[in-house]
């Protein structure tokens, strides 16, 4: 059987199915590190009793600043409550926006960009003149779209006071599929040193 797609999109990461660890050269990767170095992915394939029990009370570095890594840095922070706990450090090498529930000023985040309206937008492969145009009309629209978003999760995170405002619109995270919803609680455990942010 043939199908034929406009889009592949492959995602991988704390929720793929295939890990994926860079290449380092001899005598300065994972081997030369007295920890355990460990994928998200194989992180995941342990109970949550193991988790806790791998995590708590060490230093955990977690690197990465989207879903998984977020996640993880989360649960971290979790185990890390007792007395004695470490925080979980996230290196962060690239910012991007994240958004903490599926509402913007009590707005559906979905309304702004998974609605038949807000798809005209954006441009898509092998458009046509006239939708080409529309796109080029609705550009001060889709650039207004984002920074509401953006005046809202700047005001509802703290993301100036730990340095992890983007440079760059929210709509580039969220076309390029680089946006993540945070888990509840996350920034809580920032404030309280549970977690902590290495650029």
């Amino acid at each position: 059987q043939y199908y034929k797609f406009e889009f592949v999109v492959m995602c991988t990461g704390k929720y793929g199915d295939v890990p994926r660890m860079p290449v380092f050269p001899p005598g300065k990767g994972p081997e030369v590190f007295k920890g355990t170095v460990m994928h998200s992915l194989d992180y995941c394939k342990l109970s949550e009793e193991e988790t806790v029990e791998l995590m708590r009370g060490r230093k955990v570095v977690v690197v990465g600043y989207k879903k998984s890594a977020i996640d993880l840095a989360n649960e971290c922070a979790q185990a890390n409550q007792v007395k004695g706990g470490q925080p979980c450090t996230m290196l962060v090498r690239t910012l991007h926006w994240v958004v903490p529930s599926y509402s913007i000023w009590g707005l559906p985040f979905s309304m702004f960009y998974s609605t038949r309206l807000s798809q005209l937008f954006y441009e898509r492969p092998n458009q046509g003149f006239f939708r080409s145009l529309l796109c080029r009309l609705m550009s001060p629209l889709r650039a207004g779209v984002s920074k509401f978003i953006e005046s809202y999760l700047s005001w509802k995170l703290p993301l100036g006071k730990y340095g992890l405002t983007p440079d760059h619109p929210f709509v580039e995270d969220y076309a390029s599929c680089q946006m993540a919803i945070l888990p509840e609680g996350f920034f809580d455990m920032a404030d309280r040193g549970l977690v902590r942010f290495q650029r």
